[in-house]
């Protein structure tokens, strides 16, 4: 029984990894790169085009949210492929949801 459960652990767990987290700086071209970069590290490749418009969406979320810092997060799901989140730590701020960010894996 044991072995069951820790079997069916892993497998869940191998479906989505996580990457490490950073906090944004606010700057939609040091985000984005800071992104690329996280990708790369995970095996995937994102375009600049892909990585600016990511960039942008993460500077819109830190001017919304200016009293607080905005970690961005990235995760590898087998349905979905590669995704990120922006979370602001503000108490008035809703908890953020993934987001789709197209790339190919290498």
């Amino acid at each position: 029984m044991k072995k069951l459960v820790l079997a069916s652990i892993l497998t869940m767990c191998s479906s989505i990894t996580f990457a490490d987290c950073f906090t944004a700086t606010g700057s939609a071209m040091k985000d984005g790169q800071t992104l690329r970069k996280n990708a790369i590290s995970m095996g995937w490749k994102v375009g600049k085009a892909s990585s600016i418009t990511a960039g942008t969406f993460i500077k819109g979320k830190a001017k919304l949210y200016p009293q607080e810092k905005v970690t961005v997060c990235m995760r590898e799901s087998s349905s979905e492929g590669l995704q990120f989140k922006a979370q602001s730590a503000s108490s008035d701020a809703d908890e953020a949801i993934w987001r789709n960010l197209p790339a190919e894996q290498k």
